[in-house]
């Protein structure tokens, strides 16, 4: 299993993160396992493995998923949290005077 540790959550609501055995894989995200399944999706790491998301100093996973599932999947906030399909962002659309 892939083991991504989880840091304190910051004033702006967000994770740090690193992989347990790559630290210098890391981020800070709101949503720190799927960040790390999409990160690691990216570097050509196998899809199907299993990662974990880990509180420091614990040897019990919090959440786990498959790198290829976690990497397709989102939190979207309406009325309630729940999973939705990823959609890359595509930026800000510029309009031409």
């Amino acid at each position: 299993m892939i083991e991504i540790e989880r840091e304190e959550k910051s004033k702006k609501g967000r994770w740090a993160w690193q992989l347990r055995r790559r630290p210098e894989i890391r981020g800070l995200s709101r949503e720190p396992l799927l960040d790390a399944c999409r990160a690691l999706k990216a570097m050509g790491e196998g899809t199907e493995w299993e990662i974990g998301l880990f509180r420091p100093g614990r040897s019990d996973w919090d959440l786990r998923t498959t790198v290829g599932h976690g990497a397709d999947l989102t939190v979207a906030e309406s009325q309630s949290a729940r999973f939705a399909k990823f959609r890359k962002f595509a930026g800000w659309a510029t309009e031409e005077a």
